[in-house]
């Protein structure tokens, strides 16, 4: 998968650049488009639980302090600017 030239253009963050070579590897996608109306529908029928709504265990995150274990909490938030790259839990 080829990304567009945006960083290229000067457009977006500065961490964002410079346009390189980058690949995904394999993955699933549906045919179709599901609604969140669909999904609901689903949820109710199967009682499915998202990954975002089970609260993570702290043994697969050391050093992630237990009180922070919440649904929800491993869900990406942008950062409100530049964060330090040495420093995962900045």
């Amino acid at each position: 998968m080829k990304l567009g030239p945006t960083s290229d253009r000067k457009l977006g963050r500065s961490d964002e650049a410079p346009v390189r070579p980058a690949s995904v590897g394999d993955f699933w996608m549906d045919e179709t488009p599901v609604t969140n109306a669909e999904f609901a529908r689903f949820v109710a029928a199967t009682g499915h639980v998202t990954f975002a709504e089970m609260a993570p265990h702290p043994r697969d995150y050391p050093g992630m302090d237990p009180a922070l274990a919440q649904p929800g909490s491993i869900v990406f938030s942008p950062p409100a600017g530049p964060v330090p790259l040495h420093d995962s839990t900045a």
